[in-house]
């Protein structure tokens, strides 16, 4: 399908039309990186060990895309949908890895099923989707769909006083510009930027990811994404 405007699929469909493509056997061995490989044990017997399976693997993937490793990230939330194709995060964090690939199509595909779910940020995404493709009007209306379910959201005032600059609206940009300094900025995940900051690194002090994106930083490469210093302890 492709990114426009159109009566939204319910969540069952739309995850069958989109969320349950053709993935790679997560049971079978992995590429010759080993990234990700998913052990037959983990997934072989009841739910709860394929929901942290599909947890490590989206953080990994966030920390892919953080990377701007958008290729590898997309097929890490591919495998993370696949162990659990009702994960409306995966599918909004695909869809924001397949739009630095151009992919606008395909990221609306994404946005869509997380909307169906109903995951609010979806229409952020939509809303850059449709940018993409300069259609103006349709994603300034889904940016005020956003504002009302997000409303202390500074990234949405943020993309729209943009949009506005673009425009030549200066006094409607100085208005979403004047509401982004009064939010509380930088209070989100610089990883998954959909949970509050809960950890703070040793030595370098820095607080700007969550508990799970922390201990995902820490099995990757285990430096600060802020200053890239040594991370000694969570």
């Amino acid at each position: 399908m492709g990114c426009c405007p159109s009566a939204e699929a319910n969540p069952e469909q739309a995850a069958e039309e989109v969320g349950q493509q053709a993935q790679p056997d997560a049971t079978q061995s992995s590429s010759p990186h080993g990234e990700f490989t998913v052990e037959k044990e983990k997934i072989k017997h009841v739910d709860e060990p394929v929901v942290d399976v599909a947890d490590e693997l989206f953080y990994k993937a966030n920390s892919l895309a953080y990377d701007k490793r958008y290729v590898e990230a997309v097929r890490a939330f591919g495998e993370s949908i696949r162990l659990r194709p009702k994960f409306p995060k995966a599918f909004y964090q695909r869809g924001m890895a397949r739009l630095h690939l151009h992919q606008i199509d395909e990221a609306w595909e994404d946005f869509k099923v997380a909307l169906a779910y109903n995951y609010p940020l979806a229409h952020l995404g939509r809303a850059k989707a449709l940018l993409a493709k300069n259609d103006t009007n349709h994603a300034l209306g889904e940016l005020a769909k956003a504002q009302k379910l997000r409303p202390k959201d500074s990234s949405v005032f943020r993309l729209r006083a943009s949009v506005y600059r673009e425009m030549g609206d200066d006094d409607a940009a100085e208005k979403d510009e004047a509401l982004v300094a009064l939010l509380v900025e930088g209070r989100d995940c610089v990883v998954c930027m959909d949970v509050d900051r809960s950890t703070r690194l040793l030595p370098c002090q820095h607080s700007s990811m969550c508990g799970p994106c922390a201990k995902a930083c820490v099995k990757r490469n285990n430096r600060c994404p802020i200053c890239s210093g040594v991370i000694v302890k969570v």
